[in-house]
């Protein structure tokens, strides 16, 4: 692996550290390191190395655009809505009464590309308690357009 500054040099071989290199392995349980040479200009090896192994879970980003099920439903005081995003996103996640009212904006905004849960409370957007009932709450993202319907009991 050669490594190369801003302007395109290479960059010597030195006692510091000059990059993380990330991977992914799909079984690391099946994956034994033994004897790791890290070399330098010329492919010289370098005998003042230090090497730092993760092995940390890496977080799945989504391939396609979802809105799951509302937790728990129904739900007393809050209930939780958890949504995806492929890529960077204008998203919109709104709360409506069964007259086609938007009730509560959750979630209007820029969104890189994840997964994140929002929270309601039971709350409108002017902050008044809602009265038991069924709601549908809808994501909208570019042409996506996905809805699913909850219900708050008192």
């Amino acid at each position: 692996v050669l490594l190369y500054d801003q302007s395109a040099s290479v960059l010597p071989a030195g006692d510091r550290i000059v990059a993380n290199i990330p991977f992914s392995l799909v079984n690391p349980a099946d994956v034994t390191l033994e004897n790791i040479v890290v070399a330098g200009e010329d492919n010289r090896k370098l005998n003042k190395t230090e090497t730092e192994l993760s092995l940390e879970a890496a977080e799945e980003l989504p391939v396609e655009f979802a809105l799951q099920q509302n937790y728990p439903n129904p739900f007393n005081p809050t209930t939780n809505i958890k949504f995806s995003v492929p890529q960077a996103s204008d998203v919109r996640i709104s709360i409506y009464n069964l007259l086609g009212q938007e009730v509560r904006t959750l979630f209007a905004g820029q969104m890189d590309r994840g997964t994140r849960v929002v929270e309601w409370n039971g709350l409108d957007n002017n902050g008044r308690q809602l009265s038991s009932g069924t709601y549908v709450y809808r994501m909208t993202a570019g042409s996506f357009v996905e809805s699913h319907k909850m219900v708050l009991l008192k």
